[in-house]
């Protein structure tokens, strides 16, 4: 079974590196503790690179995969949100 995970930070200094480097302890766990949305220019990347990294079309090689993300650097947050809940992704 796999855990899915999406922290979404308001703003910068909430202790959101000290989280991910504390989950990141886990083994068999698949993060990513940059805001990778940040570097996408748009939506249809962010959904692209979404879907790649939690694997929602393939088994996921590993039993923990989580990412943290800004909440202003979410281009589309309706087809963000709808992706999550689609796949059982925990916020």
């Amino acid at each position: 079974m796999v855990c899915r995970f999406f922290v979404v930070m308001p703003w910068g200094r909430v202790g959101s590196n000290l989280v991910m480097n504390l989950i990141g302890q886990a083994k068999e766990s698949k993060k990513l503790n940059s805001e990778m949305f940040n570097q996408l220019k748009t939506a249809a990347e962010q959904l692209v690179w979404l879907r790649e990294f939690y694997e929602f079309c393939s088994r996921p090689a590993v039993g923990l995969i989580g990412s943290k993300q800004s909440v202003l650097s979410i281009r589309d947050l309706p087809a963000v949100e709808s992706a999550l809940r689609e796949h059982e992704v925990k916020l």
